[in-house]
């Protein structure tokens, strides 16, 4: 029990530095304005709004579209025998990302945007495809695959985007990159974007404090217990 208290006690320490650091890119999708791209003279912080643009795009796996960054996920659901019962789970059999630098034009012009490293948000698609075992696995495997399940999420060519982060000077020019106190690169809106980490905040933090109520619980019973 004194195990039990110890996991709760850094379960809640996590979930608390996770929720302030929402909370901190909450306030800084606040207060950042939005800047057109040919305001953009020198390096710094700044927030930018337009699509998607790129001339050497990739590729989704299985899908025929062209996007600037996927996550990319294939899933097994597999039955498991054990004890003379069955357990069903889902497990991954592939999981990729790639992304490539690209451009956001607005109304001013375009800026150079290289996301490695930045929260990504995108578009979600996914299929799921069924199977009958065959009969010999049936009688004598122990495991067998009922289906599969593909998900991608993306960001496609095109796209309206959100761009919050730090810009600064790379081969081609002034470039969003990775660094500074945060890097977001959303096809959500601005305000979608806050309200996700406002979510975040508020769940983190809150079950940051029950992890901790728990934890102090647990230690208190642990100790009459001794």
């Amino acid at each position: 029990m004194g195990i039990a208290a110890i996991c709760f006690f850094f379960v809640g320490l996590i979930a608390i530095v996770y929720g302030l650091q929402a909370r901190k890119k909450a306030a800084l999708i606040s207060e950042t304005p939005t800047t057109r791209t040919d305001k953009i003279k020198t390096a710094g912080f700044y927030e930018i709004k337009g699509k998607v643009r790129c001339e050497t795009p990739l590729s989704v796996p299985n899908w025929d579209t062209q996007c600037v960054w996927y996550h990319f996920k294939v899933e097994e659901k597999v039955e498991y025998r054990r004890d003379g019962r069955r357990e069903t789970r889902w497990r991954t059999v592939d999981s990729r990302s790639q992304s490539c630098p690209f451009q956001v034009e607005d109304k001013g012009g375009t800026i150079w945007v290289n996301p490695e490293g930045a929260d990504l948000d995108g578009r979600t698609r996914s299929y799921d495809s069924h199977q009958t075992p065959g009969f010999l696995e049936m009688m004598f495997s122990s495991r067998r695959t009922l289906g599969t399940r593909v998900t991608a999420n993306y960001l496609e060519v095109g796209d309206s985007v959100y761009v919050l982060g730090r810009v600064a000077r790379e081969g081609q020019g002034l470039t969003f990159v990775k660094g500074g106190e945060a890097f977001i690169i959303s096809n959500k809106s601005e305000e979608q974007v806050l309200g996700s980490q406002e979510t975040t905040t508020y769940l983190a933090i809150g079950g940051g404090i029950v992890s901790f109520i728990i934890s102090f619980i647990t230690f208190l019973t642990y100790m009459r217990r001794n």
